[in-house]
Parts: C-alpha cells; structure tokens; sequence
C-alpha cells in the first residue's frame, strides 16, 4: 500500500475506507514508503504537462484561447513562462521518478492506493483531481481504477492498482482478483466509510 502523491489532499473518509479494505484482505499487504524524489512528483508532473500544453495551443488565437476553462489557460501561460533550462530539468527528474518507480516492483506484485482524494466529483462540480494517477503515468507505469467503495454522500470511492512497465497483465489480473475478493465481501461493498 502506498500513500504516495497526493495523498495529503486525501478526504479522511477515503483514507478510512481503503484503510479497512485493505486490513480485510486475504493477502499480505505491506506499507511502501516512496523515496523522497516522489515529494517533488506533482510539481514535474505539472510542469511538463504545462509545457506540451502551450506547445499544442499557445499558438491558437486569443479568441479561442479565451474560451479555455480557466485551469487550461493558466496552463498554457506557465507552459509559456517555462525556460528550455527548467524544461531539461523537470525531464531528467521524471527519469530519475521512472528509474525509482520501476525498482518499487522488485518485491512487490502492485501497488494500491487512492485513484483520487475522495468521492467521485458530480458533474456539476467540475472534473477532479488527477493527482493521485498522474505521478504513475508519467512514470509509464499501467494502472487501474476500481469503483470499489463508497464515501459518506455514496459516491464511489476508486482504489488504483499500479503495476510495473509492461505488467498490464498481471495488474489486470491482481484487478480480478481485488474485484471478486471485495465483491464476495458485503462489509466492503456495502459499508459506507
């Protein structure tokens, strides 16, 4: 189990409800601590993506940037402020991040933590957050979310397995096997957190 990036930004129902997930498992799970490197996953994370953005729409006209969602525009203006020199930086600190991530599965089959920081967010509310997925893609690493709980509003709540580079497979089948186990268990799919 990993409490990775992002996980201060967690809901405290989310934290209790994977908590108790994962105590009922019948397998054994143990607490990953991740290097320190990781502290810094979100801000590389968030930089890079910055940078593609305003390769891909800096150009566009004022006009239609103007019609962005707020958090797109103000991508693109820090992708825009982003010298060569911190974009070389922010690439060899996600290459460090994906060397780092990669030796996490030299003992263990997945990782599972949050998807995101709680519920899943309604329509209305506006997309949520990636910031408990994102620091895994960018280290090319598979996962899958799993809508296997339930928060205090009974919204679900996602539990991410994260597998190895190239270990879709075997994620998928540790996915199966979280999916039955909980499912036979109505203390997971039926207790709120």
């Amino acid at each position: 189990m990993v409490r990775g990036p992002g996980w201060d930004t967690a809901s405290p129902d989310a934290r209790r409800a994977l908590d108790r997930l994962v105590a009922g498992l019948p397998a054994d799970v143990a607490a990953v601590d991740l290097p320190c490197e990781f502290d810094r996953a979100l801000e590389i994370v968030h930089g890079l993506l910055n940078a593609h953005l305003a390769d891909r729409f800096g150009a566009l006209p004022e006009e239609t940037l103007r019609s962005f969602c707020p958090p797109l525009q103000e991508g693109i203006v820090a992708g825009r402020a982003l010298s060569a020199a911190r974009y070389l930086e922010l690439e060899t600190m996600a290459d460090r991040l994906t060397a780092l991530a990669a030796a996490l599965f030299d003992d263990h089959d997945a990782l599972i933590t949050l998807s995101a920081p709680g519920e899943a967010t309604r329509l209305e509310e506006g997309p949520g957050s990636g910031a408990m997925s994102m620091p895994w893609s960018l280290c090319g690493l598979p996962t899958v979310s799993l809508p296997l709980l339930r928060g205090t509003n009974g919204m679900p709540i996602g539990v991410q397995l994260v597998g190895c580079q190239g270990g879709d497979r075997n994620l998928l089948r540790v996915a199966a096997w979280l999916t039955d186990t909980v499912t036979l268990n109505d203390k997971f799919t039926h207790e709120q957190a």
